[in-house]
Formats: structure tokens, C-alpha cells, sequence
């Protein structure tokens, strides 16, 4: 058989896709795919139309002086509506 006979055979076309798939797979699962898998989750916010959100934090102190201005008793939770007013505000 020739080179163009094989070729032009019905199912040259599926088993090369089916070929190139495995060898793909197999080259994925070396210490390359790991570099591709990572580099996979980074072009998804590089590509995005809004940037992330931002690397500030606030840290809230809920201590002693916290309690006395907020009127909170030590023994008891916070006022879950205090935690809504503060998010509220913060955002």
C-alpha cells in the first residue's frame, strides 16, 4: 500500500485524531502538564473583561474597647445587626 492510500482511507482521519489525542494526554501528564495545567488557571483572569478584585484587607477588632463603645456584653454573642451595619458599610 502507498502513502496516498492510506491516507485517503476512512478511518486514517479518526485513528490520527484518536493518536494525537493520547500522545497529548501522555505529554500532559509529565512535569510539563503540570506548568500547562497551572498556566491554564491564570489565562482565565488574564483574559477576563474585569480585573480581580483588589489585595486589600480589613481587620476588625472585636475587643474590650470594642464592647464597651458597641454596647455588647462579654457573655453574650455579637448583635448579629451590627455585623450587617459594619458590611454594609465596608462595601
Amino acid at each position: 500500500m502507498n502513502i496516498k492510500a492510506i491516507t485517503e482511507h476512512q478511518y486514517f482521519k479518526p485513528a490520527l485524531g484518536a493518536v494525537l489525542t493520547v500522545l497529548c494526554g501522555l505529554l500532559l501528564w509529565t512535569p510539563l502538564g503540570e506548568a500547562w495545567e497551572n498556566a491554564s488557571y491564570d489565562y482565565l483572569f488574564r483574559f477576563c473583561s474585569r480585573s480581580p478584585g483588589t489585595n486589600k484587607v480589613v481587620l476588625i477588632q472585636m475587643d474590650n474597647a470594642a464592647h464597651v463603645a458597641l454596647g455588647q456584653s462579654r457573655d453574650k454573642l455579637w448583635d448579629r445587626a451590627l455585623h450587617t451595619q459594619l458590611l454594609t458599610n465596608l462595601t
